[in-house]
């Protein structure tokens, strides 16, 4: 299972991502990154990875 969420300050936005990357949400994360710099308003965008608990191959590419 996998989780991400955001988080919009005033200098950056983070995109918080838990749980396994693996193949089939490797998609999903792509598509929230896609999402997350549609409108940053000149904010950073910060993807944090230090909850994530495993990356298979398929989940290594580069997503962000």
């Amino acid at each position: 299972m996998m989780k991400i969420s955001l988080v919009d300050g005033l200098t950056q936005r983070r995109l918080i991502v838990e749980g396994k990357l693996i193949a089939p949400w490797a998609a999903e994360l792509r598509s929230a990154c896609e999402n997350a710099r549609a409108d940053l308003g000149g904010r950073d965008l910060v993807v944090e990875m230090q909850h994530v608990t495993a990356i298979q191959p398929g989940g290594r590419e580069r997503n962000c």
